[in-house]
């Protein structure tokens, strides 16, 4: 089961001479994974036949054994500031930075555990709260047509540190198959 609430809210401006378009703004998100995995507590009985199922001699069992429910949070809330520039009447500066706030927490989880240990630094007690500042700078070069008027190509580039989302599912433990005569 997946539950997420998200929400933005976004400010822009532009100077009276054009020259400038800046933004700012926020979001948030919640989201909210949870696992009851009691599909297959008792595992399944296979027989080759109806006399061996008569008698009651299965000639295969398979269980797959799963962690006990677990659920986990993700919240994460950002704000930014953001400006583009227009140099000229083709070419563009932008610059910008955000600041993103994760906070995830894993009540309740279940004993496979090991992987969010190792990928996170983590255990299942434990919840984990980032504050992350992410700088941006790009460009925008409108390559004009013939008359000069409207751009025929658009190049692109920049530059950041881009980070943030962990997302809820990520953080359960999975099923541990287990097969037996």
């Amino acid at each position: 089961r997946n539950v997420n609430v998200n929400g933005q809210h976004i400010v822009r401006w532009v100077s009276p001479d054009g020259h400038h378009r800046s933004d700012a703004g926020l979001s948030f998100r919640v989201s909210r994974d949870a696992r009851d995995p009691r599909g297959n507590e008792l595992g399944f009985l296979s027989f080759d036949s109806i006399d061996e199922f008569a008698a009651g001699m299965a000639s295969g069992y398979s269980r797959v054994v799963n962690p006990a429910r677990s659920s986990a949070n993700v919240v994460t809330a950002s704000g930014f500031v953001g400006d583009q520039w227009v140099v000229r009447p083709h070419f563009s500066v932008q610059g910008g930075a955000r600041l993103d706030l994760n906070q995830f927490s894993l009540p309740g989880a279940g004993l496979n555990t090991a992987v969010v240990d190792t990928a996170l630094g983590l255990t299942a007690a434990t919840t984990g709260r980032s504050l992350d500042a992410s700088p941006r700078l790009g460009f925008r070069w409108d390559i004009p047509s013939a008359s000069g008027r409207i751009a025929q190509f658009s190049m692109r580039g920049g530059v950041g540190r881009f980070v943030n989302d962990i997302r809820s599912d990520a953080l359960l433990p999975s099923a541990v198959p287990f097969v037996g005569p």
